[in-house]
């Protein structure tokens, strides 16, 4: 073949479509070899995301921990006495908002499967809005329970909406952070909630009480922020109206290809729904969220009495709980910037868990007197360390599962958990318990260490699947070792680039005369990544003549053609267990 015979290309885009036919979509993609875009496209691409979608999603997850948080800021304020409740019916009030999210899970995994995100999201908040604001209207159990079923419901669908949002836009090695931003609301909201509900309840009224003014505030700014949703939650890359040019939507989805996980296409798959059912992962991810709710279902909703039972008063309890936000937010970008940093999430999640075992601990054994309150708030400072937990397992679980209807059903088995751990919560601690609240505190350190247990378990099950995909690779005649490009942040990428050209340089000495390699142009390492061009040249040769290439560059598309490239079908609605490419992060 001579170098006549071999088309130039691109030099930004590599794929089949100049090989056999034209691909010009998403769905033409499907199927296809990668396309690598220079890292000053991919930057700007990033960029432009993160500023049109991390305020809106975070402003969302502010507000749902706000409005959440509600009722623990009204117990300070007296709607125990004020709304004539009794026994356990304040407990019922917190636990709840979790029994409608495991009502709710399932239409809101339908929904997000089949429905546009920013008319569902939109419609969500605005809604809860609504019924926040209409518990000013309640003055007894009955209405405050009906409030609050309600609120739960309509806020079980927007974590699995941020988390399906964040696998669509970003790699796997951005989304750790990113889930971090908007989990961090949570720490945001302590403290400016606090300050929220340490004004309104210097707001005396002849005709509302203290909790009514606060209900009313909140709900109402969560209505008028619902409605600005409307328009500004993208559905997908292809529909986001801030990728203004197809270049740019083109480039966001090959950003997002080595994350293996699927289409966007709007269809529910049955045998997808079955493999969810029959996973183990499924399963594990929801005792996970399950056991770490526990005890954040428990100090969320009795922070304000467990900080009285120290001896102060519920002013100096709303302005104590205002470190409890910042210890919040430390933790969480800590624990994410540490799984980043040494590319390890189970190692993070067992020492995040160390701080809040040190912490229960304090709680356990200290005395109440006054003696013992510096004490006393720093051991409940370190157990607030326990929030970082929560984001990182929804970032673990989103990185480990692929397919459209698998991805929704795992978030909403993961939420369903995390519903039933929250609503088992609050009855740990009763009001009898105070101040010690001891039966409590011993069954959440119990709690803590069978999850260091779990998340072991889970850690290694991981590394299994992840050896049972290098044999299948091998079997199939691909490399069975691959470069996770989904985890590679851009200077990484750049050390790889620079490794994989001088492997190409290698193999051009190497070759017999008559390969035509000469046709192979040079590669522009400031626009390319380095096996862009070569694999779809030597793919072309493979076809052209009937050649062999070498096995041994399997991974970044140096494949026999009878080998599919890494990454050929990632667009393809497969989940993780049907796609052997797919690589599990531990």
């Amino acid at each position: 073949m001579s170098k006549q015979d071999v088309k130039p290309l691109d030099p930004l885009v590599a794929s089949t479509k100049d090989v056999e036919g034209d691909a010009t979509s998403a769905d033409a993609d499907a199927g296809q070899p990668l396309e690598l875009v220079s890292a000053e496209d991919d930057k700007r691409v990033l960029r432009r995301i993160d500023w049109h979608m991390q305020p809106v999603i975070m402003v969302i997850y502010f507000l749902v921990t706000l409005d959440k948080a509600s009722l623990s800021y009204t117990s300070v304020f007296g709607i125990q006495h004020d709304a004539k409740l009794v026994g356990n019916q304040y407990s019922l009030l917190s636990s709840v908002v979790y029994i409608a999210q495991l009502v709710f899970q399932p239409i809101s995994a339908l929904a997000i499967i089949k429905l546009r995100l920013s008319l569902w999201v939109g419609a969500l908040i605005t809604l809860w809005g609504i019924t926040l604001a209409s518990g000013a209207a309640a003055y007894n159990f009955s209405g405050l329970f009906a409030m609050r079923f309600f609120l739960g419901g309509l806020e079980s669908s927007i974590a699995p909406c941020n988390v399906a949002l964040t696998q669509a836009f970003y790699r796997r090695s951005e989304q750790g952070f990113r889930t971090s931003t908007w989990y961090a609301m949570n720490g945001v909201s302590t403290i400016i909630g606090s300050a929220i509900a340490y004004g309104l309840g210097h707001v005396h009224s002849d005709k509302l009480y203290s909790y009514q003014v606060i209900f009313l505030t909140l709900g109402l700014l969560t209505v008028a922020y619902g409605m600005t949703t409307f328009f500004t939650v993208p559905d997908s890359i292809d529909h986001a109206y801030f990728l203004k040019n197809g270049d740019d939507r083109r480039i966001a989805r090959e950003r997002v290809r080595f994350n293996q996980a699927g289409t966007d296409e709007r269809k529910f798959s049955w045998p997808q729904c079955l493999e969810t059912f029959l996973d183990l992962k499924s399963w594990v991810w929801m005792s996970l969220a399950f056991l770490i709710s526990i005890p954040s279902g428990g100090f969320s909703n009795f922070q304000a009495l467990i900080l009285q039972g120290f001896g102060f008063d519920k002013y100096q309890v709303m302005l104590l709980s205002m470190p409890v936000g910042a210890m919040q937010i430390i933790s969480i970008f800590a624990a994410f910037w540490a799984s980043s940093y040494f590319k390890n999430k189970t190692g993070v999640l067992l020492g995040v868990m160390v701080p809040t075992l040190i912490g229960g601990g304090m709680l356990y054994g200290l005395g109440r007197e006054p003696k013992d309150r510096p004490a006393l708030l720093v051991a409940y400072y370190l157990t607030v360390c326990y929030v970082a937990v929560t984001p990182l397992l929804f970032n673990w679980h989103s990185s480990n599962v692929a397919g459209r209807t698998k991805k929704a059903l795992t978030t909403a088995f993961f939420v369903a958990g995390q519903a039933g751990g929250n609503l088992v919560g609050p009855f740990l601690f009763k009001s009898s318990d105070a101040p010690y609240y001891k039966p409590g505190l011993r069954a959440v350190l119990i709690i803590l260490c069978a999850l260091v247990l779990e998340i072991s378990f889970m850690a290694g099950w991981l590394f299994y699947l992840n050896k049972r995909n290098e044999r299948r690779r091998a079997a199939r005649g691909m490399s069975a070792k691959l470069t996770d490009y989904s985890m590679l942040n851009p200077k990484e990428v750049q050390k790889h680039k620079e490794k994989e050209e001088e492997k190409q340089r290698q193999q051009r000495q190497q070759q017999p005369q008559g390969a035509s390699l000469d046709a192979i142009p040079p590669i522009d390492s400031d626009k390319q990544a380095p096996s862009s061009t070569a694999a779809a040249h030597l793919q072309i040769i493979a076809l052209q003549d009937g050649k062999k290439a070498n096995e041994g560059t399997a991974e970044l598309g140096f494949a026999p053609s009878s080998a599919p490239l890494h990454g050929a079908h990632a667009f393809d609605d497969l989940t993780d267990l049907e796609n052997d490419e797919f690589i599990y992060v531990y």
